[in-house]
């Protein structure tokens, strides 16, 4: 090898070596429903919402998908806050764009509500995170088949618990002790990647995967696991929580879909 060649290589091994890491790709999430019928809500987000979105921030995403809920009985719904309308996830390159973009948004058209016939149906939590998990507590992405079932839930700590207490907590007892809940195919989290400026404020947004939903209620209900309770909660799940039960796969793909504003 040329003494040219070789230093030039080296240059450049140095140069890369030393560049600053790309800005961390995000995701920003929000669970939520409204007063209305799904099926109309549907055609409304498809039609409507998800064009006026594309036309004000489109440049901004590299993702946008959508995921519908799955319906639980209402014990369960009402135990962990569950919402029955939708998961939605808009990516983007970095914290930065996200931010860039809100100044792009316009007023949207209304959803088709009917809040006499849908009461207390109206609940929206928000999260951004990064792309990737911060937490693989069982790092698996089941692949031999495509009904598994999502529990996605947010988290917050109660007031009074500090949000290190509250991580320290999670991140080193409770997490542990849910990775080994039978059946579990998967169980990712994620910390927020906005600053906790805000009492109300979600920490974290959670993934379990299951088989199916039985098999979730066979873990976590059924026969109920030994946690061991945090100081300031004795019931599972311990925390602020707003949850959602979804398939592995977006059913609406807003990005791909190419439908026009009305």
């Amino acid at each position: 090898m040329k003494k040219t060649h070789w230093l030039a290589c080296l240059s450049l091994m140095s140069a890369l070596a030393t560049a600053p890491a790309q800005a961390q790709m995000v995701k920003f999430t929000a669970i939520w429903e409204v007063p209305g019928d799904n099926a109309l809500l549907d055609q409304w987000y498809r039609r409507t919402h998800s064009q006026e979105t594309l036309q004000s921030v489109g440049p901004w995403l590299s993702r946008y998908w959508s995921y519908r809920a799955h319906g639980v009985p209402d014990p369960v719904a009402k135990r962990f806050n569950v919402v029955s309308y939708r998961l939605t996830e808009m990516w983007y390159p970095n914290i930065q764009a996200r931010d860039e973009s809100r100044g792009a948004f316009y007023p949207l058209s209304a959803p088709p509500t009917d809040p006499q016939r849908f009461p207390g149906k109206n609940r929206i939590a928000q999260i951004v995170v990064p792309a990737i998990p911060t937490e693989k507590f069982l790092d698996e992405m089941p692949r031999d088949r495509t009904t598994y079932v999502r529990w996605v839930y947010f988290v917050r700590y109660p007031a009074g618990v500090s949000v290190d207490d509250g991580e320290r907590w999670f991140l080193q007892v409770h997490a542990p002790q849910l990775s080994k809940l039978p059946g579990l195919r998967r169980f990712v989290s994620y910390k927020s990647a906005d600053p906790l400026t805000r009492a109300d404020a979600w920490v974290r947004m959670c993934e379990l995967w299951f088989d199916d939903y039985d098999a979730w209620r066979a873990a976590l209900l059924d026969t109920p696991p030994a946690f061991t309770a945090p100081r300031w909660s004795g019931d599972f799940p311990y925390t602020d929580t707003v949850s959602i039960f979804t398939g592995a796969q977006a059913d609406m793909d807003f990005m791909r879909e190419h439908y026009r504003v009305p």
